[in-house]
């Protein structure tokens, strides 16, 4: 069965360049085999990919390189009956809308590559020194639970060794926590019913919350590329678009598998770090890196998923290393 063609068009001179666009996909499989097609159409096609907050990954496939509307329309008849997709014509003025930025004339050496990204990264090891010796910390993110839509408020404030951790979630049947270490000693309330615990008790409440913990494959990210940059474990195999930018893809191969990382060009960030392995496909996504201090930067959202499974999301709300508290926020509301 024939795909259906559509056709988007808005009036230019016909010296104005066109694009075909093909329909978003869920899968970079199916994308990839779309542009395949293209290309043994000797058709000049790039799969463009953005972002959905708890979609994950999208796809498209464009055509570019058209002089006008008619070559264009015959070009993305071609393509949807070869390709089995439904194609959209656009030139003229939707094309300037959402232009794709021109690919790199060639690649850069990984050994370039890895160090930018150290460097944006903040260093080897820096953001991971500067939360453990910050001598005050808060750090209030949301965290999508893996319960169906369940989502926890949390909010974590820090001086010297006191600690104060609140979780609240949206879900009025799902109790919530307070636990505080203080000058009074370490107390966890659930309920309205307050508890003295054990020190072990309470770093284990605590601990899986905290940035060093959330983010600790992030923080150890710049010293395993310094690493593989000097074992030359990794290679540029590539690049992509990704939400309208040039990002490149890195390629370590080990015997137990291979992570892919794509790194957006010019900021030299990770936009996504996958791990495919016996287990399956493990992918961690980042969007809207934010600098916390100097040689910190972490991400606005981060997302992991298992084999297209939404394990767990992490949306920052603030995060401060040098905030302001009061001695009452360490103090339990009542004594036993």
């Amino acid at each position: 069965m024939k795909s259906l063609l559509l056709l988007s068009f808005v009036s230019v001179a016909s010296a104005e360049e066109h694009q075909i666009r093909g329909p978003l996909m869920g899968s970079e499989r199916e994308a990839t085999r779309l542009e395949a097609v293209a290309e043994a159409l000797s058709m000049d096609a790039r799969i463009v990919r953005s972002y959905q907050h708890g979609r994950g990954w999208q796809y498209s496939v464009w055509v570019g390189g058209f002089s006008g509307q008619e070559e264009a329309e015959k070009a993305a008849k071609i393509l949807a009956e070869r390709g089995g997709k439904g194609v959209s014509v656009f030139g003229g003025t939707q094309v300037m809308e959402r232009p794709l930025p021109p690919p790199l004339a060639e690649l850069p050496p990984v050994s370039e590559v890895l160090a930018r990204v150290v460097r944006a990264l903040g260093g080897k090891d820096a953001g991971r020194r500067l939360l453990l010796s910050s001598e005050g910390l808060l750090f209030a993110f949301s965290r999508r639970l893996p319960e169906v839509g369940v989502v926890a408020e949390h909010r974590l404030m820090r001086v010297g060794e006191y600690l104060r951790l609140e979780i609240n979630h949206a879900k009025e049947d799902v109790e919530g926590l307070v636990a505080v270490r203080g000058p009074k000693g370490d107390w966890i309330s659930r309920g309205g019913e307050l508890t003295p615990v054990s020190g072990t008790v309470f770093d284990t409440t605590v601990r899986k919350v905290t940035p060093e913990t959330i983010y600790r494959t992030l923080l150890s990210l710049p010293e395993q590329l310094a690493v593989g940059m000097e074992n030359q474990d990794f290679e540029v195999t590539g690049q992509e678009v990704v939400d309208y930018r040039n990002a490149l893809r890195l390629e370590s191969k080990t015997r137990h598998g291979r992570m892919t990382m794509l790194v957006e060009v010019g900021a030299w960030l990770p936009r996504s770090i996958s791990y495919d392995f016996d287990g399956g496909h493990t992918q961690t996504v980042f969007v809207g890196w934010k600098a916390v201090a100097a040689n910190l930067i972490l991400p606005g959202v981060m997302e992991i998923r298992k084999n297209g499974v939404l394990l767990d999301s992490v949306r920052v709300q603030e995060i401060q290393l040098s905030p302001s508290f009061s001695p009452d926020d360490f103090s339990p509301p009542e004594m036993p």
